[in-house]
């Protein structure tokens, strides 16, 4: 009967605990998505910058070096974009970075309250 209580306690804080930790990588799961589509935002208006001043980049030598370094900053955040989106769909066997969210807010978010 003891061993039965003391069984059922360590089994019902292992639980809370486990539950605890689970709630906080939900948590910054969701963070990092939020992240993820602010960077997203950016690239998308240095690749709108960057394409109006295409046109611009020959008329003096500081614009063309300024529109080249934007330009290898752009396709190096682009690159890690990509990877994470690679990494996160073959960690989580192949579900979208909004699927992915979703079922994580679905799942984890009464428990997290």
């Amino acid at each position: 009967m003891l061993i039965g209580k003391i069984g059922a306690a360590l089994a019902n804080k292992a639980a809370t605990y486990g539950a605890s930790l689970l709630c906080k990588e939900a948590s910054a799961l969701k963070d990092l998505f939020a992240e993820i589509r602010k960077v997203e935002m950016e690239l998308e208006s240095m690749k709108a910058y960057l394409h109006d001043t295409e046109k611009l980049k020959d008329s003096c030598e500081s614009t063309g070096i300024f529109v080249k370094n934007i330009r290898d900053l752009a396709f190096r955040i682009e690159d890690v974009v990509d990877e994470f989106t690679y990494k996160l769909e073959d960690k989580h066997g192949g579900f979208s970075q909004d699927e992915t969210e979703d079922q994580t807010r679905q799942e984890l978010a009464p428990s997290c309250s």
